[in-house]
C-alpha cells in the first residue's frame, strides 16, 4: 500500500513538474481555456508595465548622476510605442487576436509574446507585407 502510495504521489509530482515547464507558444496558447488566456494578456499588460519601471528604476534616486540620456529615451520609447500599438487596445481584442494568429498550425511553435507584437501591428494597420515578413522570421526563429 506503501509504495502504490508513493507511486501516485511521485506520478503527481512529475506531472506538474512537466506542467510547470511548458513553453508559452502556440501549443500551449491552444490548451488554454478562454478564461486563461484572458488572465494571460492581463499579466502581459502588467509585465509590460513593470518591465518599463525596472528600465529606469535605478537611476531614479542616484542624486550623483542627472544625465539619465538612455532612461529619457527608454521612457520617450516606451510611451510612444504603447499609445501606438497599446492604448486602444482591449484585454479581449488581443485574445481574439492571438487566437487567429495560432489558426494556423505553422504558428504554433512562435511564442506568445511574438504573437501579441503581431497582433498589436495588425491593429494599428501595419501592411499586409510587413506582417507576413514578421510571421516569416518569427517561423525561422522559433525553438
Amino acid at each position: 500500500m506503501k509504495l502504490l502510495h508513493l507511486l501516485l504521489v511521485l506520478m503527481l509530482v512529475t506531472a506538474s513538474v512537466h506542467a510547470d515547464d511548458s513553453r508559452p507558444d502556440g501549443n500551449w496558447w491552444n490548451t488554454q481555456s478562454q478564461n486563461g488566456r484572458l488572465n494571460y494578456i492581463v499579466g502581459f499588460y502588467d509585465g509590460m508595465i513593470l518591465g518599463h519601471r525596472f528600465s529606469y528604476w535605478k537611476y531614479t534616486d542616484d542624486s550623483q548622476d542627472r544625465s539619465y540620456g538612455c532612461t529619457n529615451k527608454s521612457a520617450i520609447s516606451f510611451n510612444e510605442y504603447h499609445h501606438r500599438y497599446i492604448d486602444d487596445v482591449r484585454n479581449d481584442q488581443l485574445v481574439d487576436g492571438v487566437n487567429e494568429f495560432y489558426g494556423d498550425n505553422r504558428n504554433h511553435k512562435i511564442r506568445v509574446a511574438d504573437a501579441v507584437w503581431w497582433v498589436v501591428n495588425h491593429i494599428a494597420g501595419e501592411p499586409q507585407a510587413g506582417l507576413d515578413k514578421m510571421i516569416e522570421n518569427f517561423r525561422k526563429n522559433a525553438d
